[in-house]
């Protein structure tokens, strides 16, 4: 890996000022979808009132991490003082988060596809525009609008490898990045068993049909295991970028000695040309 003087110089002030718009566009998204949690609508949904509100879910939590991490990366993308500390911590922030965050959206769609209860049951109750039988919040309207489940399910992961791929020079997945996920991830499996204890009940209905407590385990597992994966491929795409750069640096710098080579022979060529034009016309001097 280059030292981090290298990989936290200042970049252009195009791709600079690039991520400071995506990010700050991130954060109004990230903070406005965090606001309707506040609402009346969301209030109305079962899971508002029980230990944990909404942090009940890794989507809120993730988001809720997401939304602080772009609020650090974006002096870090306008201000070009800043301390290679918060650089760092800015890029550790942001590869930590990028497996459970996609995590979070596989989770979600991998499991509309198993015979299993709704991944929220009632406790978060979406209103469905394809289906003809709609949930009992439809009548009372107090139903969760479409839009909200793709942002909190989709729009997460499209942002994350977004801002990977226009700040990979910064995303360096190395060990304290890991160690950061590590965290976040068995930080929420305690957190579980926190909610379990307390409402008597996991937060996801399908849990509460696996043994206890082997599946639980299971998906304790499967969920450190898989962030684990996604963080190891988040961190092949910064090397092949980086290897990238370096082949194509190595290949413009054998260009550029291969042309000083040429001017170099040239000019010595040229200077023994002058020298035996020189002594001839020294030999016919004295010859004359």
């Amino acid at each position: 890996m280059p030292l981090d003087q290298e990989i936290y110089k200042f970049a252009g002030v195009r791709q600079r000022l690039a991520q400071g718009a995506f990010h700050s566009a991130t954060i109004c998204c990230a903070v406005s979808l965090w606001l309707w949690h506040l609402g009346a609508t969301a209030a109305a949904q079962p899971i508002a009132h029980k230990y944990g509100w909404f942090f009940n879910y890794m989507t809120f939590v993730t988001l809720s991490l997401q939304m602080l991490h772009y609020l650090t990366a974006l002096p870090v993308d306008l201000l070009p003082g800043l301390p290679v500390q918060w650089q760092r911590f800015v890029d550790d922030f942001g590869c930590a988060l990028f497996g459970p965050v996609l995590f979070v959206t596989l989770s979600y769609y991998g499991i509309q596809c198993l015979p299993l209860d709704p991944l929220y049951g009632d406790d978060y109750q979406v209103m469905n525009l394809f289906h003809p039988k709609q949930p009992a919040c439809y009548a009372k309207n107090i139903c969760v609008p479409p839009w909200v489940p793709p942002s909190l399910h989709c729009g997460n992961s499209i942002v994350a490898v977004v801002d990977l791929l226009m700040c990979i020079r910064h995303r360096t997945f190395r060990r304290r990045a890991k160690i950061g996920q590590h965290v976040i991830t068995v930080g929420y499996v305690i957190w579980l068993l926190i909610c379990k204890f307390h409402t008597g009940r996991f937060p996801y209905p399908f849990m509460e049909q696996l043994p206890l407590p082997s599946g639980f385990g299971l998906v304790s597992v499967f969920m450190i295991t898989s962030c684990e994966l996604l963080f190891g491929f988040g961190r092949r795409v910064h090397i092949v970028h980086h290897q990238t750069l370096q082949n194509s640096g190595d290949g413009n710098s054998g260009h550029r000695q291969e042309r000083q080579r040429s001017q170099s022979s040239s000019a010595t060529h040229a200077a023994r040309q002058t020298q035996v034009l020189s002594s001839n016309a020294a030999e016919n001097a004295i010859s004359s």
